[in-house]
């Protein structure tokens, strides 16, 4: 049995990471943006929302 982070999860990690590296107009990574963010649960409920004053 292999030990770590399930497959599926490296490539959702891997894609929140290429997402947040996307540069906006000004050429900055949209990851450094401030801003709201939302969890989800499995069933695609809202189970936290907030707010950042830091780069997300």
């Amino acid at each position: 049995m292999r030990r770590g982070i399930p497959e599926d999860v490296a490539a959702i990690n891997q894609a929140i990471r290429e997402f947040l590296n996307v540069k906006d107009e000004n050429g900055r990574p949209i990851g450094q943006a401030l801003g709201v963010y939302a969890f989800y649960d499995y069933d695609e409920e809202p189970i936290y929302v907030g707010q950042t004053e830091e780069g997300l």
